[in-house]
C-alpha cells in the first residue's frame, strides 16, 4: 500500500553574524517539516501446518521504489548572500533504500 505523509518535523536554523563569525540559531522547535515523504512496500506470507505446530514465513520489502526520503536535518551550511544577509542551505539523511526482510514464526 502506498504511503505519502508530509515530512517530518524539524527546527529551523538561521545564521546570525556574531563579529566575523555565523553562529546558528535555532528556530521555534518542530515548526517546519522535512520534503514530503512517501514510499511503497510489499509483503507476502504463508503457513504452514507442522505435526507441533505451525510455520509463518513472511517477507516484506519496504521502500520498493527506492524513493529517497528524509528522515533528519544532517547539516546547515550558512551563505553570507550578496545584499548582506545570511542564508542557509540544510542537507538531510535519508531513511534506508530498498530494505528486504524475512520473518519465520513457530507457533505450538
Amino acid at each position: 500500500m502506498p504511503t505519502t505523509l508530509s515530512g517530518w518535523p524539524t527546527t529551523p536554523v538561521e545564521g546570525e553574524l556574531v563579529g566575523t563569525a555565523i553562529e546558528p540559531v535555532p528556530g521555534p522547535r518542530n515548526s517546519v517539516r522535512l520534503p514530503v515523504y512517501g514510499r511503497l512496500d510489499l509483503r507476502a506470507g504463508r503457513t504452514l501446518a507442522t505435526g507441533k505446530g505451525s510455520l509463518r514465513f513472511e517477507l516484506a520489502v519496504l521502500n520498493v521504489t527506492d524513493r529517497d526520503n528524509a528522515c533528519c536535518l544532517d547539516e546547515t551550511r550558512f551563505v553570507l548572500e550578496p545584499d548582506g544577509e545570511i542564508g542557509s542551505r540544510p542537507t538531510y539523511d535519508d531513511w534506508l533504500g530498498i530494505t528486504p526482510s524475512l520473518q519465520v514464526v513457530w507457533s505450538f
